[in-house]
């Protein structure tokens, strides 16, 4: 049944947001910074399933919305977010929430574990807050002026 969902273009496996999940790495696209030494690719790489949870269940849909992980935490920015040791089974790394990418079902290989509710709320403040929906506290407001609103 499996192998007949997968030739229609369909993927029975199950994904839920927070998942952790072993993942080719040649399928993750990652910054190139200029002048940085070229990207060394590896067999697998973990990444955090991002997506919602009914684009997670249906299986018709060919790519999972992921934040792929880097061991180089000391790297990380403030778009990124460290996770602590054993966090969803993971080493103590970084969630690239600045690097979300669509990746293809059929490029993730095995589940590796789920990150707690506790920091799924994190990682998806930081993607709305980059994303410029949740304003973070420490930025500048412009001043509200009532006579401009449109009612």
């Amino acid at each position: 049944m499996k192998e007949a969902l997968r030739t229609a273009g369909l993927d029975p496996r199950k994904f839920s947001p927070g998942d952790v999940w072993i993942v080719e790495d040649q399928a993750i696209r990652l910054d190139e910074r200029t002048g940085a030494s070229p990207r060394q690719f590896h067999s697998s790489r973990t990444m955090v399933v991002l997506d919602g949870a009914e684009r997670c269940a249906d299986g018709s849909l060919v790519s999972i919305l992921a934040a792929p992980t880097s061991s180089r935490h000391d790297l990380a920015s403030r778009y990124q977010v460290i996770v602590p040791e054993g966090e969803g089974g993971l080493s103590h790394c970084a969630v690239m929430l600045d690097l979300i990418q669509p990746v293809p079902r059929h490029s993730f290989k095995s589940k590796f574990g789920t990150v707690s509710p506790e920091q799924l709320e994190i990682l998806r403040a930081i993607v709305l807050s980059n994303l410029g929906i949740l304003v973070d506290v420490d930025e500048p407001q412009a001043p509200s002026d009532e006579a401009d609103l449109p009612f």
